[in-house]
Parts: C-alpha cells; sequence; structure tokens
C-alpha cells in the first residue's frame, strides 16, 4: 500500500493536538517550568569565558598551515635572540605607517624629524607594572644579542639624523652599506670577506618614485615597526600597547599623519563592535515588542492580544538566556561573533510566535480553550517542527566546519532555535491559554477588566464604545463571521485575487527573472578570503591603516620559509645542486622575489669557503660551520638542526623566499598553494 504524506502529517498532527490539550490543562506548571530553567542555566554565566584571539578564530583547526607552523615550531623553536623574519609567532608589535600632510615627500628632512619623533616618543613611553616600576620600551623590547633588535631600516639607513637624508642617496628596494667578515679555515688560513651587504626598505618605504639610476625621488609613505618580547610579560606588552596608542594624540606632530596597528588591535575592534551591538540589541528589543503588540491588536477589544505579542519576544529572549548559560556551564567559550545570534535567534521565535497566533485566530472562539489549543498545535505545530529541524541541521552541518568562529556560531545559534521552539510549545503555549481564559471572561487586553460588548446597552458613552466596548455577544457568536484580523482578511479578500491575474503573474515571473540574474552576476564578484578590515567599523583608525597598507605596502609580502626535514649530507656537491635547484625553482615563479632579498645559509657559507665545495670531509664542514661560520652569522644559526647524539649530522634545515604582489587573500592562496607544489615535486 503506498503510504501517502498523511502517515507522517496525521500522526504529528494528532500529537501536537494531544499536547496542545496538555498545555491547556497545565498551564502553570508550563508557564514556570520554562522560567526556572531559564533562572537555572542563567547562572552558568558566572563561568563566562571569551575567546578574542583571531587568528584561532578565523583559521582551520586542523589545517594545514597549522601543521606547517607546528613543525617549525618543533624543528626551529625560539630562542633568546629574537629576529621577526625567523620568529614564528604572531608576538607583541606595533606597526606605525606615517604619511605627509599635503601628500609632499616622506624624504623631506621635516618630515623626517617628525619620524624621529615618533621613534623617540616610542622609546621612552613608560608604563608602570603590578611592581610599581617603570618600564620603557628598551625594558620590554625584543632583543637581539641584549640590544633591542633592530626593525626599521630606514632610520638605520640614515644614521637616526634626519640631516643625512642630505647627503644620502637612497636607492630601492636595497640600499647598500659596507660590511667585512672574515673566517678561519680548518687549515688555519683566515679568508676576509668585504661586501656590500643591502638593506631592504621595501617594507619601509611605500609609494616610491625612482630616477633612472634607481634611487628614490621621492616616498608617499613609511613604515616603522617595534617588537616586544613575548616571553618576559605578556600582560605588562599587552598594557604598553594598549597605552600607546591612547596617548598618539597627544604627540606634537604637525607634518604627518600616523595610523597604527599593534598585535591586539583586531581583539580590541571586535570588542569594540560588541559594544556597538549592544545598544542596537536593546533598540531592536523595544522595535520588536512595539512591533508585536501592535500587530497583535484588533477593532476588538477582548479578541487583541497585545501582552501575547510582548510574551512572545519574552520567550525568544528566555530561549537566548538558557542558550548562553548552558554553554557557559559546559565550557564553550563565547566570541564577539556570536553576538549577533541573538537578532536571528528573536527574528525566527517571532516568526513564530505569529505563526500561532495567526493559527488560533483560525479557531472558533465557542469551543473551549483546551479544544482551541489543541486545533492550534495540531495546524501551527508542525509548520513550526519543520522550520526548527530545518534550521538546526543547517547549523549542525555548519558546526562541523573546522572555522571555530563559525562552529562556535553554529552551536549557540542551533541550540538557541531549539531552545525557542521547546519554549514555544510550553512557555508561550501557556500564555495562549491565559489569554484564551482572558477572551472568555470578556476581559480587555490591557486592563483585563471586564467589558460589555458592543451595542448591548445605549448607555455607554464614545470613549467606553472605542476603547472600552467589545467582547463579542452570543447572538454574534452563532454567527459565521468571527472576527478575523484585518490583515488576514486584506491577503485573504485582495492579493489573493490580485496575484491571480495573469498579468500579475507575468509581471512577477519578469521581477523574479531579473533577481535571478543580478543575483547570479552578483555571485560571480564574490571575493574569497577576509578582508580584516571589516572586522572593524567602518570610521575606526583599523580602516586607515589597511587601506594605507594596501596602497603603499602590498607589494613586497613575507617571507616564506621552506623547511627541509631530512638528514643530508650537505657537503656534498650534489646534495649542494639539488638544494640550488629546489631554490632557483621558487625564485623562477612571478610570486617570489630575486635572491637579494632571500636567506640562505648554505650560500653565505659557500661564499665565504668556496673551497669547501670539493672533497670536504663531513667533520671538516660540520667544524667550520658551527665553530666559523655561525660565530660571524649567528642569524643562520638557527636555520640548521643537528642531531641530537652525535652533533654533526644536520637533520633539518631551511631558507627563505620573499614573496611579492600579495595584494589579496586570493594571491595570498595562489602563492602558498604554489609554494606547497613546488616542495612536494621536489626531490
Amino acid at each position: 500500500m503506498r503510504c501517502e504524506w498523511t502517515c507522517i502529517d496525521k500522526p504529528l498532527s494528532i500529537l501536537f493536538a494531544r499536547l496542545g490539550r496538555f498545555v491547556a490543562r497545565h498551564p502553570l506548571l508550563l508557564f514556570f517550568g520554562p522560567l526556572l530553567v531559564t533562572g537555572i542555566l542563567g547562572t552558568g554565566f558566572y563561568r563566562f569565558q571569551q575567546i578574542l584571539d583571531v587568528e584561532y578564530l578565523f583559521t582551520p583547526e586542523h589545517g594545514r598551515a597549522k601543521a606547517e607552523r607546528d613543525t617549525a615550531r618543533r624543528l626551529f623553536p625560539r630562542t633568546n635572540d629574537f629576529d621577526p623574519v625567523r620568529n614564528t609567532e604572531a608576538g607583541l608589535y606595533v606597526r606605525f605607517i606615517i604619511t605627509p600632510k599635503g601628500k609632499t615627500n616622506i624624504l623631506d628632512r621635516g618630515i623626517l624629524e617628525d619620524i624621529l619623533e615618533v621613534h623617540n616618543q616610542v622609546f621612552n613611553f613608560t608604563v608602570y607594572g603590578n611592581d610599581e616600576q617603570e618600564y620603557k620600551f628598551q625594558d620590554l623590547c625584543a632583543k637581539w644579542k641584549g640590544k633591542c633588535v633592530e626593525t626599521n631600516p630606514l632610520l638605520y639607513a640614515i644614521g637616526y639624523n634626519s640631516s643625512n637624508i642630505d647627503r644620502t642617496r637612497l636607492s630601492y628596494p636595497f640600499h647598500q652599506i659596507t660590511a667585512t667578515h672574515h673566517v678561519t679555515l680548518p687549515n688555519g688560513s683566515t679568508i676576509y670577506h668585504t661586501e656590500r651587504r643591502p638593506i631592504f626598505l621595501g617594507n619601509s618605504l611605500g609609494g616610491i618614485r625612482l630616477d633612472a639610476g634607481g634611487s628614490i625621488i621621492s616616498s608617499a609613505a613609511a613604515q616603522l615597526v617595534y617588537y616586544l618580547n613575548e616571553d618576559l610579560n605578556p600582560e605588562l606588552g599587552k598594557t604598553w600597547e594598549k597605552q600607546l596608542t591612547l596617548g598618539i594624540s597627544l604627540w606634537n606632530l604637525s607634518r604627518i599623519d600616523i595610523t597604527y596597528f599593534t598585535s591586539h588591535t583586531l581583539e580590541t575592534e571586535l570588542e569594540h563592535n560588541r559594544e556597538q551591538i549592544l545598544p542596537l540589541f536593546r533598540i531592536t528589543i523595544v522595535l520588536l515588542i512595539a512591533f508585536s503588540m501592535l500587530s497583535s491588536m484588533t477593532q476588538d477589544w477582548v479578541r487583541s492580544k497585545p501582552w501575547l505579542g510582548l510574551l512572545g519576544v519574552m520567550c525568544a529572549g528566555l530561549a537566548v538566556l538558557s542558550t548562553f548559560g548552558l554553554f557557559m556551564y559546559i565550557g564553550v567559550p563565547f566570541n564577539d561573533i556570536v553576538a549577533s545570534m541573538p537578532f536571528l535567534v528573536l527574528g525566527t521565535g517571532v516568526d513564530n510566535m505569529y505563526i500561532m497566533i495567526a493559527t488560533w485566530r483560525q479557531t472558533d472562539p465557542r469551543e473551549s480553550v483546551e479544544e482551541r489549543l489543541g486545533l492550534t498545535y495540531a495546524d501551527a505545530a508542525i509548520s513550526i517542527t519543520i522550520t526548527t529541524v530545518t534550521d538546526v541541521i543547517s547549523f549542525a552541518i555548519g558546526a562541523s566546519t573546522d572555522f571555530p568562529s563559525v562552529k562556535v556560531f553554529c552551536l549557540y545559534s542551533g541550540v538557541a532555535v531549539l531552545f525557542t521552539y521547546l519554549y514555544q510549545l510550553t512557555f508561550f503555549g501557556a500564555c495562549m491559554v491565559i489569554t484564551g481564559h482572558r477572551e472568555n471572561a470578556s476581559r480587555h487586553c490591557l486592563t483585563f477588566n471586564k467589558v460589555k460588548p458592543r451595542g448591548t446597552t445605549e448607555k455607554q458613552n464614545k470613549a467606553y464604545w472605542f476603547f472600552c466596548a467589545s467582547g463579542t455577544p452570543k447572538v454574534v457568536r452563532e454567527r459565521d463571521d468571527l472576527n478575523p484580523h484585518f490583515l488576514m482578511m486584506f491577503f485573504r479578500d485582495y492579493y489573493a485575487k490580485l496575484i491571480s491575474f495573469t498579468p500579475t503573474k507575468i509581471i512577477v515571473l519578469l521581477c523574479y527573472g531579473a533577481y535571478l540574474t543580478g543575483a547570479i552576476w552578483g555571485c560571480t564578484k564574490v571575493k574569497e578570503g577576509i578582508e580584516f578590515k571589516t572586522f572593524a567599523a567602518d570610521d575606526s583608525q583599523t580602516v586607515v591603516f589597511y587601506e594605507s597598507e594596501e596602497e603603499f605596502f602590498s607589494h613586497f609580502g613575507p617571507k616564506i620559509q621552506i623547511i627541509i626535514e631530512e638528514k643530508m649530507n650537505y657537503w656534498e656537491p650534489a646534495i649542494q645542486r639539488d638544494y640550488r635547484s629546489l631554490f632557483d625553482e621558487f625564485l623562477s615563479h612571478s610570486d617570489f622575489f630575486d635572491e637579494k632579498n632571500s636567506e640562505c645559509w648554505l650560500w653565505g657559507f659557500l661564499k665565504l669557503a668556496p673551497n669547501f665545495t670539493k672533497n670536504t670531509s663531513s667533520g671538516a664542514f660540520t667544524n667550520l660551520l658551527k665553530n666559523r661560520y655561525f660565530s660571524m652569522e649567528e642569524r643562520y644559526k638557527q636555520d640548521v638542526v643537528f642531531d641530537a647524539k652525535k652533533g654533526t649530522d644536520i637533520i633539518a634545515t631551511r631558507f627563505f623566499i620573499q614573496a611579492i604582489n600579495i595584494n589579496s587573500s586570493i594571491r595570498e592562496r595562489r602563492m602558498m598553494e604554489l609554494a606547497r607544489n613546488i616542495a612536494e615535486k621536489s626531490n
């Protein structure tokens, strides 16, 4: 026998009708029960936890990039000597992008004086720790060999003296300086090597105009970066960042404009967004309550249900509170993206409330409250159940994603929708029972006083007739006219007829076709990835910073670490050739810059000791590398890993390639995929 849809719909309808009658018989239990549950779960707010880590929230938990970073951390752990290129952590930092007022040259002497003033303000800025001692930047900065690490090549190039710009011709993106090195070979001889070492200005100057010789004519922007020691006192470092940015407006800098970004700027912006949402949430509640109460009014002062509209909004609010409390109890932390969840749940809850009220209005007021609520549940509860199930399934699918921000939002939203559904069948149903008994008793919808039906007495004055008299008398109740809501009459008597006309159908189809065309066109314009400036308010200086960064400093991206975790005999020429082949393969692609701004320990070593490319033993190679070369080029010591037992075998190395043209998330993804493909194909 073929099973039709009624085999599902009819049993559910009977089940919900029984539930409705049960609610009608026990309204107080089902009214106070959800209130008690919400009160108990609400105590979970005492265990409130919040996550602000933007990287954790908006990157995949089990993404390949995190696994690769874990490998870098394991093989090349952080040392006391900080190098921003070799750092695998975001760390604590402050970045400034400085532009001259009036669109002049950032390299003008007067402008550089203001830039140096920014530098001095940073170095002299003081905060007080819990021990009530003063801490300046040099006390908190990330250090290399006991000194604050040099991270501002522009200031270094002019010797931290603005007057030097008059006799210095800066080239771009490299400015050459002279450096002399020496290394002692195993045979006792010493090699002295003098070279013109480049200083990379690509991330220090932006908006460059060059002359024919590659020297800078003018620059539109400069960038300064300052790193803090995150191992020393992270909380004190965060306090220093925050107070420094608050004090920028007090600096007397008349010739430049400053935008800044710190390691906690995005977290601060998310918190600020949440603070901005709270007033909007209050306004939303007020508007929803007002709309729900007004739309529940009719010309009949007894059959109107303004307080039921209020209780419908309250029902959704109880669901939101219960959800937050439940997740606080079980330890699912809150993040600022979840702050938008109540808007969604309130809309869903109020929508379902209207379905139940509309179905109630279609029942015969001559029936008992128990019978009317049973009929209401038999019809409306099925619709609400279907929408709830589809919503919960959608959020469950969303909660399976690997992005924590999306996962937590979907968890909160899905459970809130479920709570809303349960409370509507219990709490709101009980409210409908109480309202039904009020109607049967001919009590006013606002004051609950008994009122007389219109036309039952000639002594009613106009005010009473307009604002009080109602309650359909028995003689009218026996007619078919049940006084439906005016909106129901409008859609039944006018709108339904309008859309049944052939011209109307044609217009609707044309409009929908235009809408569908526009939607498809819009889908082709969707941008992949995350634009972090959208995390900030439109009037935030963070937006200005990102726009300035995109305009002036998007050409040169980060330096990419290429890690080789394999024991190899690097003293053998064949291995050196393979190493060079891999290195050159990266440089052959347009997403990577040339060798000048790449870093490889092996090339520097072979350049200073060219004889070690032939007939070299492992012991001599390792001895020279560890005891001579690394003592001169200490940064490369962090790029080579020796075995723990003998300390002579190289088991892992890394080199660095400069990425370029990383001006969008799509370019970033393409560059990352290209780098992985090259590495995977390497022998």
